[in-house]
């Protein structure tokens, strides 16, 4: 059992606003629509980073929860490292 826990977890990158930190003009811009919104969804989990994505948009905040590939993660951090 425990093996197969160790395989099910994954990264989350979490990136968000909310009515705290940003003004509205900002959350406006970056709210989706209801009509937007699943479209934008199959985006964000059809590139090969993301194996599972949430988009959470109201009209306070946004939220995009993804859980992404090592690969990504070793990735970023290299590119991190180099600047």
């Amino acid at each position: 059992m425990e093996g197969s826990l160790a395989k099910r977890s994954a990264d989350l990158l979490i990136v968000g606003l909310n009515h705290r930190s940003a003004p509205v003009e900002v959350r406006e811009r970056l709210a989706f629509s209801n009509g937007a919104l699943e479209a934008a969804l199959r985006r964000l989990v059809d590139a090969e980073t993301v194996r599972e994505g949430m988009i959470l948009s109201t009209c306070n905040r946004v939220e995009i929860i993804g859980a992404i590939s090592r690969r990504w993660i070793r990735l970023s951090s290299t590119v991190l490292r180099s600047e």
